[in-house]
């Protein structure tokens, strides 16, 4: 009973119900609390896990900006997704206690660490490129997604083969272990029958050779979004004319030196660099209406030109009027793909973080080591031989040792269950005792 209670609270503060969308979505699983490490708030802050909120530190007394660097996220935060950086504080809050789990994290760390080309790739080029496919796709389940969304997710659909393409490149048994745990996966979801059939349904519908100027339903999926178009071919075929004939007036170069632009305040315009509207300001002044000067140039217009913007303005806000019952169709269909959107974020996070800690390790003053996990001992089964060992030898401390100016000298620790409990920590006022005893747990 209060297990189901505990249920329908959690179904009520959520709201799944409300959304019929949702229904047949859920499954119950068992949550297994134990394999990971409970943190308590004073833990994060004492081992400085976290960014600190307040403007000084915990027990350091430094400044705001010290502060909020100084820390474990900041330090192994250089993943290049959105995705990526919230799993990180994910992983952060709720470390793994499987030794298991970790030697196969650590395997693809190692895999990232002996193959720099695949590392900078990923995170230059394809990492880099990806949108928050994870908000997009919420937003898509609410059905409250745009046209730019659903280009975003193509855009971050089209990346994932050249993701598992990279991957595929890593050699040895640390590779295989890439290859099965996220290119195979990456493959399978942009296969026919699931993102391959989403970036076709985008390629029919939208008009992605007008992207990123505007975001369209193709004119050719309705009759009169194709008359629409075509009114609206005539339109900027004339504000071309009108920029013509004002090049010549001006006695101005089109394209190099006077150029045709157009923005959402002012429509379409000219624009003339600082330098070179020096040489015709006084038949600006007379003839022309200048919109504003500043840095990159004046920008300006004459009346012709301004006519012809508004009657382009109103056709474009036709065309979205027309293609707007289009739009929902399209978004009710691509929400049918959230599922696979959300599975492959999940991928790509997990390759960013992963790919983030390699940098990280390689990168640090003195680079990191892989250390060896032993599992834990189990009060049932007497303890086994390597298990209760914490062994750190000329250990550091990963925060003090990044910053700058600073030479960290290396401690070594050794707990061993059952032999040595505890150990009594002396020595004088800023000695480094409580850096020692946090190094400890940092590690």
């Amino acid at each position: 009973e209060g297990a189901a209670a505990a249920l329908a609270a959690a179904l009520r503060f959520s709201e799944l119900l409300s959304d019929p969308a949702n229904h047949g979505r859920c499954s119950l699983v068992m949550h297994d609390t134990g394999r990971y490490m409970r943190l308590d708030s004073s833990a994060l802050r004492a081992l400085n896990v976290l960014p600190e909120r307040s403007s000084a530190s915990a027990g350091g007394g430094a400044g705001g900006d010290g502060a909020r660097g100084f820390s474990l996220y900041a330090l192994l935060n250089k993943c290049r997704s959105p995705m990526g950086r919230r799993l990180l504080l994910r992983w952060l809050k709720q470390p793994l206690v499987d030794a298991d789990a970790i030697a196969a994290r650590h395997d693809a760390v190692e895999a990232f660490v002996g193959d720099p080309e695949v590392r900078d790739t990923l995170r230059g080029a394809h990492l880099r490129a990806l949108p928050d496919v994870e908000r997009i796709t919420r937003k898509l389940e609410r059905r409250r997604a745009s046209l730019m969304d659903l280009c975003r997710l193509y855009q971050a659909s089209a990346a994932l083969p050249y993701i598992a393409e990279a991957l595929e490149r890593v050699r040895g048994e640390t590779g295989a272990a890439l290859r099965t745990a996220y290119a195979e996966k990456l493959v399978k979801l942009h296969d026919g029958e699931h993102l391959g059939r989403f970036e076709a349904l985008l390629e029919a519908a939208v008009d992605l050779n007008k992207i990123p100027d505007e975001y369209v339903i193709c004119a050719s999926y309705d009759a009169e979004l194709g008359e629409l178009q075509k009114l609206k071919d005539a339109a900027e075929e004339e504000i071309h004319e009108a920029f013509r004939e004002a090049a010549d007036d001006l006695r101005l170069q089109p394209e190099k030196v006077l150029k045709l632009e157009h923005n959402n305040m002012h429509g379409w315009y000219l624009r003339l660099t600082k330098k070179d509207e020096t040489t015709v300001r006084k038949k600006l002044t007379a003839s022309y209406q200048v919109l504003e000067a500043k840095k990159d140039g004046t920008k300006f217009t004459n009346k012709k030109l301004r006519a012809l913007s508004g009657k382009r303005v109103d056709l474009d806000k036709s065309y979205e009027s027309q293609q707007r019952h289009l739009v929902e169709r399209v978004v009710d269909v691509a929400a049918s793909f959230s599922d696979v959107f959300l599975q492959a974020s999940a991928i790509c996070a997990e390759i960013d973080v992963l790919a983030s800690f390699a940098e990280t390790a390689v990168s640090a003053p003195v680079p990191f080591t892989r250390p060896e996990m032993t599992p834990m001992a189990r009060a049932s089964s007497g303890g086994e031989e390597d298990a209760g060992v914490i062994e750190l030898r000329d250990s550091r401390h990963p925060n003090v040792e990044a910053q700058d100016g600073v030479q960290f000298i290396a401690n070594t620790c050794d707990l061993r269950r059952g032999e040595s409990w505890f150990q009594i920590i002396t020595g004088p006022n800023m000695g480094g005792k409580s850096t020692f005893i946090r190094q400890v747990g940092a590690c």
